[in-house]
């Protein structure tokens, strides 16, 4: 159960630092955009060996498995891109700051999606608990 909970705090923090880099400085911004990176890609993992998990034991189908693959090869392509901008942004500082918003909305997008599909997949391994 604590580590459900553990989870949850840290997509929850992700979430948090997503919603409050709207009212932060660009060398702020950065840093959250590092740190989201970071959970995101530490996310992925945890999620596709949920998905992994209930695909080969039978407990989702082909049906529900689907999705998470094309997400999962989409995911693949977008986050390295994201990691190369934010080591770009960061390594230099006088970089227009709207690179680092454009990394911060696709991370944004790419955390909520996964997000819902680490939801559904902890409610199926949990039974909603």
């Amino acid at each position: 159960m604590k580590k459900g909970y553990r989870k949850f705090a840290a997509i929850f923090g992700l979430a948090l630092m997503v919603a409050l880099a709207g009212c932060s400085s660009y060398l702020e911004n950065l840093a959250k955009t590092g740190d989201s990176l970071a959970i995101a890609g530490d996310l992925f993992v945890t999620t596709g060996n949920l998905y992994d998990g209930l695909y080969r034991e039978g407990k989702i189908g082909e049906d529900e498995y689907a999705p998470w693959r094309e997400f999962a090869e989409m995911f693949k392509k977008a986050y390295p891109a994201a990691v190369e901008a934010w080591k770009t942004a960061k390594n230099h500082p006088d970089v227009d700051s709207g690179d680092v918003n454009q990394i911060l909305d696709l991370i944004t997008d790419l955390s909520t999606r996964l997000f819902e599909f680490y939801n559904k997949a902890f409610v199926k391994t949990t039974g909603g608990a």
